[in-house]
């Protein structure tokens, strides 16, 4: 006899209600029954989240320089730019990384009286930077931005845990298992046996980073410069950047086939 002629018709009516609840409160898409000749199974949502503190400070941006010359020219000035860029920014923060993502050298024209006249060579470096930790986040925009000056364009500045790889694999876990809790309580509310996991879709993973808007602010060296009569030397850029905690979240779809009660 098969499983499905097993289930008694009030039985299998009391599952197909609780299907449909699951469906409405657990998966927009999925708690649907799937009844398969001799199988009857149900889809249920799982999910899990943790948040991490951020321990890492990236920040994309580039290198631009036009010279109205040559391409040989252009390319040494944003060498020199590159240089200056590196040294400030070692000086901010010694576990800083630059490395370049793209490279590109070419002829830029602009469009003058309807026609497209050539007005000089365009080198462009993008590169990401890379640093431990989170506190000298406004200090490395501000270096970025003081040795480039205009040829420094900033990208964007985000804030990552050295933990969300590991942290994704374990909320993986403890998805499934959140799916398997809610398939055992719904078999326990009508009688039915030990539901058996069959299949399984990953939804999704995501990581939310919670950041404050980052402003540029020019802090004027002390007063008593000023007091001795020197000059005050230019003005140290920083920023205000505050890294805020990263929400990792993990859901799933399991398959379980509902068993008859013993």
């Amino acid at each position: 006899m098969t499983m499905l002629k097993q289930l008694k018709p009030m039985r299998a009516a009391a599952l197909a209600g609780a299907v449909v609840l699951a469906a409405a409160a657990l998966w927009p898409a999925g708690g649907q029954a799937d009844d398969h000749g001799d199988e009857v199974s149900i889809w249920i949502a799982g999910s899990a989240s943790r948040e991490l503190a951020p321990d890492t400070t990236r920040i994309t941006f580039s290198v631009s320089v036009l010279d109205e010359e040559s391409a040989a020219k252009a390319l040494a000035t944003g060498v020199e730019v590159l240089v200056d860029v590196r040294e400030q920014v070692a000086e901010e923060n010694a576990t800083a990384r630059i490395t370049t993502r793209t490279v590109t050298l070419r002829q830029e024209t602009r469009w003058i009286d309807g026609e497209s006249v050539p007005v000089g060579f365009r080198y462009v470096n993008s590169l990401t930077l890379t640093a431990e930790g989170t506190d000298s986040a406004g200090a490395l925009l501000g270096a970025l931005v003081e040795s480039g000056g205009d040829q420094v364009q900033i990208g964007g500045i985000s804030f990552t845990s050295s933990e969300q790889a590991a942290v994704e694999r374990e909320l993986l876990g403890e998805a499934v298992e959140d799916a398997q809790r809610t398939a055992g309580l719904i078999a326990g509310m009508f009688g039915l046996g030990t539901p058996m996991a069959v299949q399984v879709r990953i939804g999704s993973l995501t990581a939310r980073t919670y950041e404050e808007e980052a402003e540029y602010a020019a802090e004027e060296e002390t007063e008593d410069a000023a007091m001795a009569g020197s000059a005050l030397p230019a003005s140290r850029l920083a920023a205000t950047a505050i890294a805020g905690p990263t929400t990792v979240q993990a859901s799933v779809q399991v398959r379980f086939l509902m068993q008859p009660g013993g």
